[in-house]
């Protein structure tokens, strides 16, 4: 997977001091689910050594870039994500 920089986007984002620090951790997080198997977040911060929130944050990035995540709920505002191969 190759990222653009520049496909990230916020008002406080800054492609010169973000960029690479978020396109790495988006790799480290496709490198986690690209096998579909379902995780919650805490077990892909786990893997990935990133914060929850910005593993959350970069699942939703993936499915900007056209990647299909899939998400189920297990309870008490718990849910589980995958990463569906082929897809983007």
């Amino acid at each position: 997977m190759t990222l653009d920089l520049f496909t990230f986007k916020g008002e406080t984002f800054d492609p010169h001091r973000d960029g690479a620090r978020l396109a790495a951790q988006e790799q480290r997080v496709f490198d986690a689910m690209k096998d579909e198997k379902w995780r919650g977040l805490r077990e892909i911060s786990s893997l990935t050594g990133d914060p929850e929130a910005s593993v959350s944050a970069r699942l939703r990035g993936l499915r900007k870039e056209g990647h299909k995540v899939e998400r189920k709920y297990i309870s008490r505002g718990l849910w589980l994500y995958r990463l569906k191969a082929g897809s983007a």
